[in-house]
This record gives C-alpha cells, sequence and structure tokens, in this order.
C-alpha cells in the first residue's frame, strides 16, 4: 500500500498470494482449468517432469528410459516419456504399490521393486535388448544410491538425467573409467522453460495426452501439517494437493 517494491523467492505454496513477473502468468484452458485444483501439480510435478524429458534427456521415439523413484516427479517423469514415445518406461522404487500404480496408471512398461531385487542394475538390464543397458535413466530420489545405479543402468553412449534434490553437499560417485569409455553422459535438470515449455504443458493437458493421475491425496489447510508429515513418512502416492 504505501508503494515499496515486494519480492519473493521461488514459490508461494501456502500462500494466499503470490508475487510473480507478468511473463510467468499463464492463462489456463478452460478444458484445464475445469480440472479444478488439481492443476495445481502443473507448476511443479509436471513442469519438473517436462523439462528434464524434453529439455535433459530430449527423449525420442523408441527409446528405452529408467526412472528411479516413483514418487510425484517421477511418475510423471514416466507418463511425459510415454507421451514422446519412449518404447520402453521401467520404473524403478522400493515401494511395490507405488510401483503397480505406476504401472496401471502412470506409463511404466516395466517395474524393479529394488527391496526384493538382488541386483537393481542388472534387472532394470534385462529389460533391454542384449542386457545392453538404457538410453537415458532419470535419477528422482536424491540420494547417493539411486545416483549410482542410475548411471550404471544406462547403456553406451547414453545419459543419466538427474532430478532429484538433497542435503547441500552430498556426494554421488561414478565408475569413471565406465563412463569415459562408454561415452555416458551424466546431466542435472531443474525445471523447464518457463516461457516456451508452459503452454505446451497446458495444451497437452487440454487434449488429454498428460493426465493429473499422479495426485492420491487431498488435504484441507487446516491438514498441511498432516500432509508434510504423510510426505515424510512415505504415506502419499505420487502427489497430494491442499485445497483451500
Amino acid at each position: 500500500p504505501d508503494g515499496s517494491p515486494l519480492h519473493q523467492y521461488s514459490m508461494g505454496g501456502m500462500a494466499e498470494y503470490s508475487v510473480l513477473p507478468a511473463f510467468a502468468a499463464y492463462r489456463m484452458p478452460k478444458e484445464v482449468v475445469d480440472m479444478g485444483t488439481d492443476t495445481a501439480i502443473v507448476g511443479c510435478a509436471l513442469f519438473t517432469a517436462y523439462g528434464a524429458v524434453k529439455n535433459a534427456a530430449q527423449i525420442q521415439p523408441g527409446m528405452r528410459v529408467a526412472v528411479f523413484g516413483a514418487g510425484g516427479v517421477g511418475m510423471n517423469v514416466m507418463q511425459i516419456c510415454r507421451a514422446f514415445g519412449a518404447a520402453e518406461v521401467i520404473a524403478v522404487d522400493l515401494d511395490r504399490s507405488k510401483l503397480d500404480f505406476a504401472k496401471s496408471c502412470m506409463g511404466a512398461t516395466q517395474i524393479v521393486d529394488a527391496r526384493a531385487s538382488a541386483d537393481v542394475v542388472a534387472e532394470v538390464k534385462s529389460h533391454t535388448p542384449f542386457g545392453r543397458g538404457v538410453d537415458v535413466a532419470f535419477e528422482v530420489v536424491g540420494s547417493p544410491v539411486t545416483f549410482d545405479q542410475a548411471v550404471s543402468a544406462v547403456g553406451d553412449g547414453g545419459k543419466a538425467v538427474m532430478v532429484g534434490l538433497t542435503k547441500l553437499g552430498t556426494r554421488g560417485s561414478v565408475d569413471i573409467t565406465r563412463m569415459v569409455r562408454r561415452k555416458i553422459t551424466v546431466q542435472g535438470s531443474f525445471g523447464a522453460k518457463a516461457r516456451s515449455d508452459t503452454p505446451v504443458i497446458l495444451d497437452m493437458l487440454k487434449r488429454g495426452v498428460l493426465s493429473l493421475e499422479s495426485i492420491s491425496k487431498r488435504y484441507t489447510l487446516d491438514q498441511a501439517a498432516d500432509a508434510f508429515e504423510d510426505l515424510e513418512a512415505g504415506k502419499i502416492m505420487g502427489k497430494a494437493v491442499v485445497e483451500f
């Protein structure tokens, strides 16, 4: 009210209002507006997944991919890979119920239960021709263990795309000689290109190419703390929405 400039860093989660530049606001098509509060995940889960698939991995029809982590972002990486024509989408997670959901609803063609598997990387490779490995592996957990598995699951000339975040200072390791000789690329991916990618994501939702099926729970604003506790405890399959 006094004319002082307002600033905000990154996102406005749980906020009634948010300060953002005009070019960051997009009018949603009526078909998407009619999807209601579920569209809240467009600006994060879908946006992050789309950037990883299109801009970092540059998925092409016929590619074989593995997704380490069947959470909210990981599941959307799967469905976007399928939308881009991936021939095989291998989901890897410790939670069997999340894997089953990923296969039945989110585009996974094969699943690897990391808790039950004797060798996760070998099992992933067993789903590829001659066991050579995937063209692209997405790490969507933010763990040194899955970082190494993702790089190891990639075949010659392939790419490991790192999407998961964790504590600053956490380090992952790779087999240097294998990476060099096999010409493997390790690339980070954070978000997407808002100006060019957001309209495409909204159009894909409008046309039914993408879905919002990764949402499994809804909370009221008064239950927001419960939502974070459930998230920390791994009780949320896919994404959850706080409605107010």
